[in-house]
């Protein structure tokens, strides 16, 4: 009753649509998320076919799809991604002949989008001819990692908490009700995120932006997920009064190839042993995610509509490959010019064992020698030729 005049447009468009092809929808199309489902639509035993949100744990059934279309299309309108308003959505063919029954085909018509001309399957009814090609709409956004776990209809423990309905307690905790846990505090997407061999890795860009020059210059890195990440708003870094921001960017999904994908879990082993300083090691197929080292200095990428930025050349393989093989390199102290640079943006160490205390490079000071008596600073280490790092 409260619906505005974009919302009442839409609805009589989709009332006088002959054929059922249904005009792009308005902005805000107040459809709710949260169709009703039987309790054997939602059973881990039921055979019908439908996709998983990693974030919610929700699920999208065939009979869901079209919704979440309607949403995806209006959510794209509301990010200023050109849509015209009197364009057909779907469009339907008949196929079939003298011996077969005619069975419509429905496909999506929007442009400069990954679904655009993506068909179902083969119907008896139009209906069902658009909901099968919303389904396979919605399966290759998910792969893309663009279905946004807001379009998705929440799971059943989520949808009661959502409509204020209390959560049944399990076996469990109605046992021990002293250790119950807030359903919210441990997110659903590491459980649902898949193990084995990897298909494909979705990036994000993780970076940072001191606000003061004297912070410090830190190279971005990549966090690489098997299921897509959720959208992740930046934050704040305090340290020593220093303000610096952290930064999000989704990227382009990643295929590597078998060489590859042993290197960066290796790296990755690397990394988490050398910040936990204990021996840490976890195989590939185990693995949930990864980290890799992007190429310093590097550009902040802008996303144009729905592409991504591809990151693909930005991976430092020669950084991978270094870490994955070595846990420490010597230092070349041939001259106090080499010793310079090959000491730049290093952590070093005093002995040759991997789980040491280690010390970040500072600076390499020339006007001191190992038997000077460092009046204005600490020593960190000393070196054999006539300089000293701090």
């Amino acid at each position: 009753m409260n619906a505005g005049a974009d919302i009442l447009r839409w609805t009589e468009a989709l009332y006088k649509t002959a054929n059922n092809s249904a005009p792009v929808p308005p902005r805000d199309i107040r459809e709710s998320i949260n169709p009703y489902h039987s309790d054997s639509d939602d059973d881990e035993n039921s055979s019908e076919e439908y996709i998983t949100d990693p974030t919610t744990s929700g699920r999208i059934y065939i009979q869901d799809a079209t919704t979440v279309i309607y949403r995806f299309t209006a959510g794209l309108k509301s990010s200023g991604f050109h849509l015209e308003d009197d364009k057909s959505l779907f469009a339907f063919e008949i196929h079939g002949g003298f011996v077969t029954t005619n069975e419509h085909v429905c496909s999506i018509t929007l442009h400069g989008t990954p679904i655009d001309n993506i068909s179902g399957s083969p119907s008896s009814s139009k209906s069902q001819a658009r909901r099968s090609a919303c389904f396979e709409a919605c399966r290759e956004l998910s792969n893309a990692g663009l279905l946004d776990y807001r379009m998705v209809p929440l799971p059943p423990f989520l949808l009661r908490q959502h409509n204020g309905l209390p959560v049944p307690l399990s076996d469990k905790d109605e046992r021990s009700s002293s250790i119950r846990c807030y359903p919210r505090k441990y997110p659903n997407f590491w459980a649902n995120s898949i193990t084995g061999p990897i298909v494909r890795l979705y990036p994000v860009i993780v970076s940072m932006s001191p606000d003061a020059d004297n912070f410090g210059d830190f190279a971005p890195i990549l966090i690489l997920t098997r299921r897509p990440l959720p959208h992740l708003e930046g934050f704040k870094l305090f340290s020593s009064g220093i303000i610096s921001s952290v930064r999000f960017q989704r990227a382009a999904v990643l295929q590597l190839n078998d060489t590859q994908q042993h290197l960066i879990n290796q790296y990755t082993n690397r990394v988490f042993r050398a910040i936990l300083n204990k021996p840490l090691t976890c195989s590939l197929e185990d693995s949930l995610y990864f980290i890799a080292p992007l190429t310093n200095p590097w550009s902040f990428p802008l996303q144009k509509g729905l592409d991504f930025p591809d990151v693909s050349d930005s991976v430092s393989w020669d950084l991978v490959n270094l870490a994955a093989l070595n846990w420490a390199i010597p230092i070349r102290a041939g001259s106090a010019d080499e010793l310079v640079l090959d000491l730049k943006d290093a952590v070093v160490q005093d002995r040759w064992v991997e789980f040491t205390r280690r010390y970040n490079v500072n600076e390499v000071r020339r006007d001191m020698t190992p038997l000077s008596k460092p009046d204005d600073s600490p020593v960190r280490c000393l070196n054999p030729s006539s300089a000293i790092f701090i």
